[in-house]
């Protein structure tokens, strides 16, 4: 999966493919989240707060798991 460097305290990197999404955070490792659609993405990288948008639209609402 591709990802992009972005600038933010607590994400490093995001990737997305076929519904699958991908976070690297500074501390916590990556992790992959299943089934999301692409308009959430898409708000994630517009989102002027990618850590704040992470923790209210994606964290609770898709499952997901540390690779």
């Amino acid at each position: 999966m591709l990802m992009k460097n972005v600038v933010s305290s607590s994400i490093r990197a995001i990737g997305y493919e076929n519904g699958t999404l991908q976070v690297e955070f500074h501390s916590k490792g990556t992790f992959r989240y299943y089934n999301v659609p692409l308009y959430v993405y898409n708000e994630l990288m517009a989102a002027p707060s990618l850590g704040g948008y992470f923790s209210q639209r994606i964290k609770s609402a898709f499952k997901g798991h540390k690779i």
